[in-house]
């Protein structure tokens, strides 16, 4: 069983060219993978919000109203998930998304507060801009 186990795994001998072969290529794949994985796995740049707010109301010509900061906040988190490395690996099936164990996490997460954060603003809108007086203002 031991020389059996030995002459499978052995790289001289006949069809050793072969092995090689197959062996180099599983190398070449396992580490294109983990490389793959480790961009996918960069972490987005730390952006300010106010900077991107006077960007955003430069490039729009308009001047600061309430909620400015909060809506590009909300804008730039969406793109941020939209257009990150790797795309939405939620619902990845296949190496290296099934490995990258955190970032469905962060993605989700992500996804879940601009969702919130966007509902919170069209229930504002619709409500007339009325504020709760118990809110801490």
């Amino acid at each position: 069983m031991k020389t059996r186990l030995v002459s499978v795994f052995s790289i001289s001998g006949a069809g050793s060219m072969s092995k090689r072969i197959i062996l180099t290529g599983f190398g070449f794949v396992i580490t294109f993978i983990v490389l793959f994985g480790f961009y996918w796995s960069s972490e987005p740049a730390v952006f300010s919000v106010q900077q991107k707010t006077e960007e955003k109301l430069a490039l729009a010509g308009n001047d600061y109203v309430v909620g400015s900061t909060t809506t590009v906040a909300l804008i730039t988190v969406a793109k941020t998930l939209l257009n990150k490395p790797g795309g939405y690996l939620s619902s990845d099936v296949s190496p290296p998304g099934i490995y990258l164990d955190n970032i469905p996490s962060w993605e989700f997460g992500a996804l879940v507060q601009v969702r919130d954060l966007a509902v919170a603003l069209v229930r504002l809108q619709q409500s007339g801009h009325i504020i709760d007086q118990r809110l801490p203002c």
